[in-house]
């Protein structure tokens, strides 16, 4: 198996353990979202490092897609089976100036990046 393809399982599994932890279902498609009560559509993000940032392609600020943007994104961390939930942002605190890097995007190109320390809690 190719790396990339091993990420792509790791960040599915990583999407289930969300959905487990919120109690709600896993959506079965590219580009759906969990819809977490508190919290709205969320849109899970997944690193392999368990000190990894919750990183979102400069893209997905603008919505090219035909899909409505996330209320937020959550970042899980892990490796199947143990993911760790390591927190959550507001679409808003993700898609700050100050967030904005180029050292980090994976795909190439800048991506918005939030540490952990940052990270909201499980809303209760």
């Amino acid at each position: 198996m190719t790396t990339e393809i091993i990420h792509y399982e790791e960040a599915a599994g990583a999407g289930l353990a969300f959905a487990k932890l919120f109690n709600v279902y896993q959506r079965s498609r590219y580009g759906e979202y969990n819809n977490v009560p508190g919290i709205g559509n969320v849109d899970v993000k997944y690193s392999d490092d368990p000190d990894g940032m919750l990183v979102v392609a400069q893209i997905k600020s603008s919505w090219i897609k035909s899909t409505e943007p996330p209320d937020a994104y959550a970042l899980m961390t892990g490796s199947m089976p143990v993911n760790t939930f390591r927190g959550w942002a507001t679409r808003e605190e993700v898609f700050q100036e100050c967030n904005l890097t180029e050292a980090i995007c994976p795909n190439g190109g800048p991506c918005y990046a939030i540490p952990q320390d940052r990270l909201r809690g499980i809303p209760v």
